[in-house]
């Protein structure tokens, strides 16, 4: 019976006996025999060059994005701008330029002038010397001789208490002690006792100082 089914049994594949491999045989599992036709290998994927950071301003249809500026920078800005544009201006030529009015003053008077020019000739004639040593004498003349046309008058005008202090001064024809002063205040300062001491002795050491001032303006000689 065993006989009789082995006679019947189909045989293997060929393939399947050559499981062992090229080089003889071995009762393992092998490699499959290499075929004519390899299954190919899918591609490397190759690297974008697109950069990394892209964003939507970067597209040629996008809209600019608006800089923040900071005023005190947008400020220097308009400054530099405007001094550009006036070095950028073209300057006039000298030529076409119109010329300036002169102010003209007044003339002198014709008796004044023919004067004046008597005395300039004069004292060229009688101090050149004086004028070849120094050549700032003549401003300096010019300028005594113009501050002596109109004297400025100087301070203001004596009250009557300072002209009621120095007629008393004279009377007295010395110079006026502590007690000679404390005479005067009674007679020109009447209401002084009134007032608080601080302020009493300050009102005094102002008139004593306004009536000497006047007794050396006027050159008033005192023993």
């Amino acid at each position: 019976m065993r006989r009789a089914r082995s006679e019947q049994l189909p045989a293997p594949p060929q393939d399947l006996l050559n499981v062992g491999g090229h080089g003889g045989g071995g009762g393992g599992v092998g490699r499959p025999p290499a075929t004519s036709n390899p299954v190919e290998r899918p591609a490397r994927r190759q690297k974008s060059t697109v950069p990394a950071e892209t964003t939507s301003t970067d597209a040629p249809n996008a809209a600019p994005r608006k800089e923040v500026r900071i005023p005190r920078f947008a400020e220097l800005d308009a400054e530099i701008a405007t001094k550009e544009a006036a070095r950028a201006k073209p300057q006039k030529s000298p030529g076409s330029k119109k010329p300036g009015r002169k102010r003209q003053s007044p003339p002198l008077p014709r008796e004044y002038q023919q004067e004046v020019i008597r005395i300039a000739k004069e004292h060229r004639k009688k101090f050149k010397g004086v004028f070849a040593a120094d050549r700032t004498t003549r401003d300096r003349g010019a300028r005594l001789y113009r501050s002596l046309l109109l004297p400025l008058r100087r301070g203001k005008k004596p009250t009557s208490r300072v002209l009621k202090a120095v007629a008393f001064i004279k009377n007295l024809g010395r110079k006026p002690k502590s007690s000679d002063w404390n005479r005067i205040d009674v007679k020109c300062l009447p209401s002084l006792g009134a007032l608080p001491d601080l302020e009493r002795r300050d009102r005094r050491r102002k008139f004593h100082h306004t009536v000497q001032t006047y007794l050396r303006r006027h050159n008033i000689q005192l023993a």
